[in-house]
C-alpha cells in the first residue's frame, strides 16, 4: 500500500503505461471540472446497454459475448433479432 494510489491502472487485466502528456492532460480536465466521477465501466454477459455512436446510437441491447475491449451485442427490434459487434467504448449500460 502507498499513500494516495487507490489502485494501479490496468487494461486488458495487464499493468497499464500511462504517458506523461496523458497524465497532464487528466490534470488540467480535473483542474477545470468541480463535479468529476470516475466509474469503473465493466460489461458482463446479458447486460442492457444503450449504443452510444453509429447508425445504430441509442439502439438498446444485450451483451452477448465480451473479449478484450470488443462486445457483441444483440439488438431486438421490428420484430428482428440482430447481432453486431461493437469497442466497448461505444456502449453504456442501462
Amino acid at each position: 500500500m502507498i499513500g494516495g494510489i487507490l489502485a494501479p491502472v490496468r487494461y486488458l487485466g495487464k499493468p497499464a503505461v500511462i504517458r506523461d502528456e496523458e497524465i497532464q492532460t487528466i490534470k488540467k480536465f480535473l483542474k477545470d471540472f468541480e463535479d468529476v466521477k470516475v466509474e469503473e465501466f465493466t460489461l458482463e454477459k446479458s447486460a442492457r446497454v444503450r449504443i452510444r455512436t453509429g447508425v445504430l446510437m441509442d439502439y438498446e441491447g444485450t451483451v452477448v459475448e465480451v473479449y478484450g475491449n470488443r462486445a457483441i451485442v444483440k439488438i431486438n427490434s421490428l420484430g428482428l433479432q440482430l447481432s453486431a459487434q461493437f469497442n466497448k467504448k461505444d456502449l453504456e449500460k442501462i
